[in-house]
């Protein structure tokens, strides 16, 4: 019987979608708003529909009309990020294949093992990993590099 290990990839990237923590804290703010207002207008007594759904329609667009300089900053900073996870060193010449490969916007180095990429909003994110791992790959197979030092063999 063959272990799952042997059949992977000896060199092999695992992909994990990054999600900003900020936003998702937002994203609960901004529900929590919503409730504390639906269960405020529904608590208070209003003559008629026609005023509570004024009272709402007010309080809706005074929470949520235009947006801040920072949350259209924030916004325009906005990337979709995606952390490779490798079994191998991230070298320089690793760094340069992603730093070069098209729809790469961003790349940062977390650890020996990891980085971040931002994929560009008009790039598929599957082609530019793929891509990547694609590079990598033949850089191995061309170079004969030894796979945990990428020192070249003899």
């Amino acid at each position: 019987m063959l272990s799952l290990q042997s059949k992977a990839p000896k060199r092999h990237i695992v992909w994990k979608k990054w999600n900003d923590p900020s936003t998702q804290i937002k994203q609960q703010l901004q529900n929590h708003m919503r409730t504390q207002l639906l269960q405020h207008l529904n608590t208070n007594e209003y003559q008629d529909d026609d005023e509570k759904d004024s009272v709402y329609e007010h309080n809706f667009a005074k929470q949520y009309e235009m947006p801040t300089p920072i949350e259209v900053t924030c916004e325009l900073l906005k990337f979709n990020f995606w952390v490779g996870h490798t079994n191998f060193n991230i070298t320089k010449p690793i760094v340069k294949i992603l730093d070069s490969t098209d729809g790469v916007e961003t790349l940062e180095l977390v650890s020996r093992y990891r980085f971040r990429v931002g994929i560009g909003t008009a790039f598929n994110e599957g082609v530019v990993k793929n891509n990547i791992a694609s590079s990598i790959t033949s850089y191995f197979n061309h170079n004969k590099i030894n796979e945990k030092t990428h020192n070249f063999t003899a």
